[in-house]
C-alpha cells in the first residue's frame, strides 16, 4: 500500500526554563513528510485517552539513522485541521507495509 506523506510534522523535546516541571520550552528536534489519519480502534486500545481527547496516528519514513521517535517527545502537524496542536507521543510502532515506516500515535 502507498502512502501519500502529504503533511509536515515538528518534533520537540519539552524542556523547563524555571523551577516549574512544565517549562512550556520546546526544542525542535527533527522535521519530516507524514501521513496523517484519525486513529483506528486498534490505535484507541493502546491508548487510555478519556473521550474527547484530541488524537491522531501518523506515519513517517524510518530514518532510524537521523531520528528514533520516543515517548518524551511532542510532534505538531503543520497543516489540517490539527495544524499548530502539540500531541504527546503515546505509541511508536514499526509499519513495514511496503517500505520501513513508522506509526505513531499522538494524543494533544
Amino acid at each position: 500500500m502507498r502512502r501519500s506523506l502529504n503533511n509536515r510534522a515538528k518534533f520537540f523535546e519539552e524542556g523547563s526554563s524555571g523551577p516549574e516541571a512544565h517549562g512550556e520550552t520546546y526544542t525542535e528536534v527533527y522535521e519530516c513528510y507524514c501521513e496523517d489519519y484519525e486513529p483506528s480502534t486498534k490505535d484507541y486500545t493502546v491508548m487510555t485517552a478519556p473521550a474527547g481527547k484530541k488524537t491522531v496516528t501518523i506515519i513517517i519514513r524510518d530514518n532510524y539513522k537521523e531520528f528514533k521517535p520516543d515517548y518524551n517527545h511532542l510532534f505538531e502537524l503543520q497543516s489540517g485541521y490539527f495544524s499548530g496542536t502539540k500531541f504527546n507521543i503515546v505509541n511508536v510502532s514499526p509499519d513495514n507495509s511496503i517500505s520501513p515506516q513508522i506509526k505513531i500515535v499522538g494524543e494533544a
